[in-house]
């Protein structure tokens, strides 16, 4: 067991050269170091996503990799909701207009969500819930997922009042929402983002909140920020926006999602004593 998550290749093969079974998150394991841990058959990821693994060299290998896919849905389902309504009623905006001593009602006028349109681009268990929850507000709901044609993407996106990120990262994912599908969205649009950061050009998408050519984002992940522990400069450009509530990839974080993570993770290794492992993603 180590506390610490050192990401410095040489340290991580020595820790694992002999381990048939690694659990890390957000540690880097390349091909170099996956080819230097020679009794290695499983690599459990405490957490949904696994970009950080080199798939691919571990599959040459036979090793399996095993993730904890359900674990934060509930949670992250339910920041993405909050977001919404944050940015929608300009919560945190009417906080920080009392702290400076202002009391004016006419100051923020809000719009309401139901009726509105939210799409989700993603529908695995964090969207599925999102969309029930969006329902039980009154709200149009649809959504596409890994099989949607690129044109029914855009058709889609045209209609959205809300769009909610909360799709995987990968190759095929990174940078969907581009500048010119941010051109889509309609001036009264906004984005909520629970996925990843890099799902969406960073650059093109401050432009639009600046230039209000979409209304507003709750964004709870930003580009590389799996490990950071201060903001970078990127991240408070867009914190400062007065219509952007950022958190600091928190969505997961509740009491449950811990517990369940416990619970999900044990699972796992189990399976791999047994070796019967579950949640294998390839």
């Amino acid at each position: 067991i180590y506390d610490d998550t050192s990401n410095d290749p040489k340290v991580i093969i020595d820790r694992i050269k002999d381990a048939e079974v690694a659990t890390a998150n957000f540690i880097d394991f390349t091909e170099d170091v996956i080819k230097n841990a020679p009794k290695l058959k499983y690599i459990i990821c405490p957490a949904k996503g696994y970009d950080w693994i080199d798939i691919k060299s571990a599959t040459e290998r036979g090793i399996k990799v095993l993730n904890c896919p359900t674990f934060n849905a509930q949670a992250v389902a339910e920041h993405a909701i909050a977001l919404m309504f944050a940015v929608k009623k300009f919560l945190l905006q009417s906080n920080k207009s009392i702290l400076e001593g202002k009391y004016n009602t006419q100051e923020f006028v809000g719009t309401e969500i139901s009726k509105k349109t939210l799409l989700t681009i993603g529908h695995g268990e964090v969207g599925k819930r999102i969309l029930k929850m969006a329902e039980g507000l009154g709200m149009k709901t649809d959504f596409v997922d890994s099989k949607t044609e690129g044109h029914l993407l855009d058709e889609k996106m045209s209609k959205a009042d809300v769009l909610v990120l909360c799709l995987s990262l990968n190759d095929e994912t990174k940078s969907i929402i581009n500048e010119r599908r941010i051109s889509l969205l309609k001036p009264t649009s906004i984005l909520v983002n629970v996925a990843r950061g890099l799902v969406i050009e960073q650059e093109s998408f401050y432009k639009s909140l600046k230039e209000n050519k979409i209304a507003g984002a709750g964004i709870d992940t930003f580009a590389k920020d799996e490990t950071i522990k201060k903001p970078t400069e990127e991240i408070l450009n867009f914190a400062k926006l007065p219509n952007v509530v950022a958190t600091p990839h928190t969505a997961y974080n509740t009491v449950e999602a811990a517990e369940r993570l416990g619970e999900e993770l044990i699972a796992d290794i189990k399976s791999c004593l047994s070796n019967s492992p579950i949640n294998v993603v390839n």
